[in-house]
């Protein structure tokens, strides 16, 4: 079962929408125009999306949520859907670590958002009581890569800076043992992406063989089986398309044009 939908808010600054896959429900809002970056190779106007996932209880799964495996990826172009076009400058901007918080070094992607000042993408789970404070995995897939092709680098391969802009990051956030299933009925926020003003970002679903976070979209609940294969999501991209305005304006002025042509022919 699959449903999607996209919602713009009244004052045109949020764009919402959700998936339902099996025993999970995945929704994404937009925050448009979120943040600035003045100056620098990454200037510009950034959206802020963030994902949220509730367990709706279907085949015995209970209410809670005991780990997640995702990816998030910023394509460059999309071949066809709502979403179809290119995004030449298509990236999520990452935060580093800063030290002073669970030893991360200042040069490290903050894949996990273990800086406590990292407002930019992660993975992690956002939603008190913070039950999925494990975590393992992460990696970050530098710009110009393909997700089918090539392969998530560690956070530490090399110097990373505030802000600067990668294709993807992947992360596994769990329940330390003794497992303590995060509570979904309210939803758990796990993961976050800030990306160029209107371009999309993609949950990467379960791919054997891809090289780039093959396992990703997995999340496992508090009861039935801990890794069963119903419980991955679809693909899902969170984009902005035209608004219906905007087409009757473009309609409306591509028949102005015409009129015009027609009388002075």
């Amino acid at each position: 079962m699959r449903k999607l939908g996209l919602i713009a808010a009244a004052a045109g600054l949020a764009v919402s929408g959700s998936v339902v896959k099996a025993d999970f429900v995945i929704t994404s809002n937009r925050q448009l125009n979120a943040a600035t970056i003045a100056s620098g190779p990454n200037a510009g106007s950034y959206d802020l999306v963030s994902f949220t996932v509730t367990n709706n209880g279907l085949n015995s799964t209970g209410t809670t949520l005991t780990s997640v495996e995702m990816a998030l990826y910023a394509p460059t172009s999309i071949a066809s859907g709502p979403f179809a076009g290119t995004y030449a400058n298509n990236g999520m901007l990452i935060g580093v670590g800063d030290g002073s918080k669970t030893g991360l070094p200042a040069t490290t992607a903050d894949v996990f958002a273990s800086n406590a000042t990292n407002n930019n993408s992660w993975i992690a789970d956002n939603t008190s009581p913070f039950n999925l404070k494990g975590t393992a995995v992460g990696g970050v897939l530098l710009l110009g890569g393909n997700p089918t092709t090539t392969a998530e680098v560690a956070p530490n391969s090399q110097t990373f800076n505030n802000n600067d802009k990668v294709a993807g990051i992947h992360g596994f956030i769990f329940a330390p043992p003794p497992p303590t299933p995060q509570d979904a009925t309210t939803g758990v926020y796990f993961a976050q992406a800030l990306v160029p003003h209107n371009d999309p970002v993609e949950l990467l679903n379960p791919v054997p063989g891809r090289t780039f976070a093959p396992n990703s979209g997995i999340f496992s609940p508090g009861a039935g089986s801990f890794s069963a294969t119903n419980n991955s999501t679809s693909p899902f991209i969170n984009g902005v398309v035209p608004e219906p305005t905007s087409l009757a304006l473009v309609g409306i002025g591509a028949a102005g044009l015409l009129a015009r042509r027609r009388r002075t022919a």
